[in-house]
């Protein structure tokens, strides 16, 4: 008031104003996308969706839905593993294989991360 109004003074609030509400737009859009990302990934404890994966292992190699999560054939149960286990086993031989390219296929065949399926049915 006792600065009469200076233009420059006006069009200074008004852009503290402006950036203010963008502010506030913006911290309310970036809470949103978190709440959002914890509805999508919380919905399964951060493992992969299971469906049925495993649960005919009695009928493998040969029988319908034997082909793992991992593109593999279910053999037998003593290489099905829990969803921490087959993904640290399956990090650990990508791993060696960008360690050791030359021997990238070496690596496939002789290290086996198993399959990932079902512990238990019901």
């Amino acid at each position: 008031r006792s600065a009469g109004n200076p233009r420059s003074l006006v069009h200074m609030t008004i852009r503290s104003y402006a950036f203010l509400f963008s502010n506030f737009f913006l911290q309310l859009f970036i809470l949103y996308m978190i709440a959002t990302e914890e509805q999508v990934m919380d919905r399964f404890a951060g493992q992969m969706f299971l469906c049925n994966f495993g649960a005919g292992i009695q009928t493998c190699p040969d029988g319908p839905n034997c082909i793992g999560p991992g593109g593999t054939n279910y053999q037998n149960a003593g290489k099905m593993y829990d969803y921490a286990s087959w993904t640290t086993r399956t990090y650990v031989r990508d791993s060696l294989k960008i360690l050791f390219p030359h021997k990238a296929d070496e690596i496939q065949e002789k290290i086996d991360p198993g399959e990932y399926g079902l512990e238990n049915y019901w």
